[in-house]
Formats: C-alpha cells, structure tokens, sequence
C-alpha cells in the first residue's frame, strides 16, 4: 500500500503580492509609466504586480466571482488567478471519506486524497494482531485478517486453517508432541477421540455411497496416530502426510479371496479437515477394489482428492470452501495437478463415466 503525503494546497503557486508606492518626480517617472494592464491607466499610487504585469489593486480580480483581490492571498491556475473562496470551490482537493477541502497536509492514498484524521481513523489499513496502521505490504489470510510482515516471522501458522496463531485472531493454540502447530479454532473441532472418529469415517463413506462410490466398510479398520508413528509406518519423509491406507489380501488360483484394509488418519485432525482427508482414504479402498492395478498416480491420487471435494461439498461453512479452495490451489503436480484434471474429466463426462474408467483404463484418456 503506497501512502503518500503531501501539501494539498498548491501553495507553491502562490506569489508574493508587491505593493509599492509610485510618486511622480520628475522626468524619471514621466518616461517609465506603469500602465494597468485591466484598464490601461497610467497607475499613479499602489499597483499590484503579478507575473510581470501590473494592476491596479481593485483590477487584480478574481477569474471566476470578479471580486478584487488586490493585495489579499490568490491562487493561479491553467494561466488564471482566483480568490481563495473560489479556488477552494473549483479546485481544492476534497477528502474522499467526508468531503471537506483539505487545507492542511492530507494523505493520498490508491490515488484518493484524505484529511489526515479521516484516514488515520477510517481509511487506514490496520493490523488485526497490533492494531498499528501498515504502510509497507500488506500481509493477509484467507480470513480476511490482515497483518504486518514481522509477525510472520514472529509467529506460528495453523497447519489447518492457515492462520498466525495469537490471542487477537484464533484466542491462541498449541504445539502437539509431533510438532505440528494449531490454533485454538481448530481445536475446538479437533477429532482426537477413535469412536467420535469412527462416526466420522462412517459419514464420509455414506456421503460418497450418494455419489454412486459404494464403499463396504465391515473390513476397514481406522486408527489415530501422531505423524511421527505415521512416517515409521509409511517410510515417508514427507513433513505434510495426514493419512495412509494399508491392505491385506489372500490370493488363491490368482482371485482375491479377501482383503482388509487399515487406515491410518493423524490425531488432532479438525472435524470438516478430518472427513476430507477420510474420504481421500476411502476412495484409496475403492480403487483396490475395482481400479485397474498400477493406474497412473496423478489419476490416482487425483481422484482421492476428488472424493474429498464430493464429501465437502455436502458440508456447509467457510472452512469447508477453505478446504475446496486448497485442492483447487495445491500445486503438487500429482496431488493437486491430478485433482484439476480429475475435476475437469467428471465435469465434461459426469461421475460414472469417471468410475468407468477408472475400473478399465490406467491413465488420463486423451484431453486431460
């Protein structure tokens, strides 16, 4: 935000008004005559010179109202001069908050002038965290809080809703054992509990069954875990990982005989955020039940991510369009580039078709 103040006022354009006395004495002002240049009269007592031309004071006049300015303050403007009355009226610059001529120092701001007050008390971008006004960049959330840059530096962020944690925006947070950093508005949602996240996990498969993605769920185990014991378990390294599905199956004469899968989601997770990442998994055990084996991985996360925006499109609430913003902004090229082509497949063919081919084609199909 550039912020700018300056002298309103074109005071600059204003000009010293000479007075002098004229006596005639002699031949000396009998051969330099000053001449009004209104009337055209010798002028044989005060004059009033402006820009190289004198006046009779009563002949300086204003251009506008045609009041005699004479030796009183006047403004020039585009080769004219006016009274001080009527250049306020036709040119002085006005606040855009009240209206008023600005008659001392004002502040321009986006191209708009303000009484310093009006700004400082109306117009002002001011931090949400100190409250002091910013006049460098301006830092903000998907919240609509806005912030200086040194409090990014002086404060964590909300691994889920993005947010710097502090008493003035999320009334503070906490770090977990595993180093995440969350805010006390997710807290108040967060799904620590394994029968409360059960439900959870329940809801996201029945959510997707509306869909036409059946999903049985009588060999799906689910546990809570911290990320550290999800990297052990997974071998990741990956410092973002929320879930991951594992399966087991019994093969005979080269047929699946039975299968059951273990999903691991981390504690902590907020509600709206939680079913999100359940139906990812879920869609992950829909596919190890009918996808072709060894499908292509940006089709096949990307249609994780998907499942997750059917889920949230069912949840209403800002942190849910949150949530749908972020898949639509992941920039992973497999995460969040395959979810925008999976969206892009299912919004010109429909969901079945999607489901279609998934169970019979390995990878994108030609324009996506």
């Amino acid at each position: 935000m550039n912020v700018k103040y300056r002298s309103i006022r074109l005071l600059a354009l204003f000009a010293v008004i000479l007075i002098a006395s004229v006596f005639a004495i002699g031949e000396s002002h009998a051969k330099n005559k000053i001449v009004c240049e209104y009337c055209g009269e010798v002028i044989r007592g005060q004059y009033v010179l402006i820009d190289g031309k004198y006046y009779h004071p009563i002949h300086f006049k204003c251009a506008n109202c045609g009041t005699p300015i004479g030796h009183t303050k006047y403004f020039k403007k585009d080769g004219k001069y006016y009274c001080e009355k009527c250049y306020d009226s036709l040119f002085a610059d006005r606040c855009a908050h009240c209206g008023g001529i600005i008659k001392e120092n004002g502040v321009v701001s986006m191209g708009k002038a303000y009484h310093d007050s009006c700004y400082q008390k109306y117009v002002a971008t001011r931090c949400d965290i100190c409250g002091e006004i910013i006049f460098d960049n301006i830092y903000a959330d998907q919240w609509g809080n806005t912030f200086h840059q040194k409090h990014l530096q002086e404060l964590n962020q909300c691994e889920y809703c993005g947010r710097l944690i502090c008493e003035q925006l999320t009334s503070g947070g906490m770090t977990y054992d595993d180093g995440r950093h969350v805010c006390n508005l997710c807290r108040q949602t967060a799904i620590d509990n394994i029968a409360e996240a059960k439900i959870l996990l329940d809801s996201a498969r029945t959510l997707l069954g509306l869909e036409g993605i059946d999903i049985p769920g009588h060999k799906i185990e689910l546990h809570l875990i911290d990320r550290d014991s999800l990297k052990n378990i997974s071998h990741e390294k990956d410092a973002l990982q929320e879930a991951l599905t594992m399966y087991r199956r019994q093969m005979s004469n080269d047929l699946t005989t039975y299968r059951d899968f273990d999903i691991y989601i981390l504690n902590g997770i907020p509600r709206d955020h939680f079913l999100s990442v359940a139906a990812h998994e879920l869609m992950h055990v829909w596919q190890h039940y009918n996808a072709v084996p060894d499908n292509n991985k940006a089709l096949r996360e990307g249609s994780c991510n998907y499942a997750s925006y059917l889920v949230l499109q069912h949840i209403q609430g800002d942190y849910s369009r949150f949530l749908i913003f972020k898949l639509s902004k992941n920039d992973d090229p497999v995460y969040g580039e395959g979810y925008r082509r999976v969206s892009k497949f299912v919004k010109d063919n429909g969901i079945d078709y999607w489901l279609y081919h998934l169970k019979n084609q390995k990878d994108f199909p030609a324009g996506y």
